[in-house]
C-alpha cells in the first residue's frame, strides 16, 4: 500500500506496514519457493514500482519497493546457477481505487 508521506511525516507504523506488505511478503514467498524450484528451475517475477526509482512523496512505499529491487538482483545472482530466473518489473502508477485514494496519478514519464 502506498501512503503519502515524507521521511518527516511518515509514522513508524506506516513505515513498518509498507515494508511488511511490499518487501517481507516477497521475501517469505521466495524463501519457501526457491528450495522447491532448485530441483527443477523456475522463475520469480517481483512487482516493484517506478516509485523505487524516483521520488513521489511516498517514502515508505518507495523504500520498500527499492528494497524489493535490491532483493531481486541479489536473488538472481544467488540462484541463477540453480536455473531460477529472478526479475522485477517497475510499472508506472496505475489508476486504481487505491492510488486515487492517496493521490492523483502524475503524468507519464517522458522518454
Amino acid at each position: 500500500m502506498a501512503s503519502l508521506g515524507t521521511v518527516v511525516d511518515t509514522t513508524e507504523e506506516a513505515w513498518d506496514q509498507a515494508f511488511a506488505v511490499n518487501l517481507r511478503t516477497a521475501f517469505l514467498a521466495s524463501k519457501y519457493a526457491v528450495p522447491v524450484m532448485a530441483a527443477r528451475g523456475g522463475a520469480i517475477v517481483n512487482i516493484a514500482s517506478i516509485s523505487a526509482l524516483r521520488g513521489d512523496g511516498t517514502v515508505a512505499y518507495s523504500a520498500a519497493k527499492g528494497g524489493l529491487i535490491a532483493m531481486t538482483v541479489d536473488m538472481a545472482y544467488s540462484h541463477g546457477r540453480q536455473g531460477i530466473r529472478v526479475n522485477a518489473v517497475a510499472p508506472w502508477h496505475l489508476t486504481t481505487p487505491m492510488v486515487l485514494s492517496v493521490s492523483a496519478p502524475g503524468p507519464a514519464p517522458s522518454s
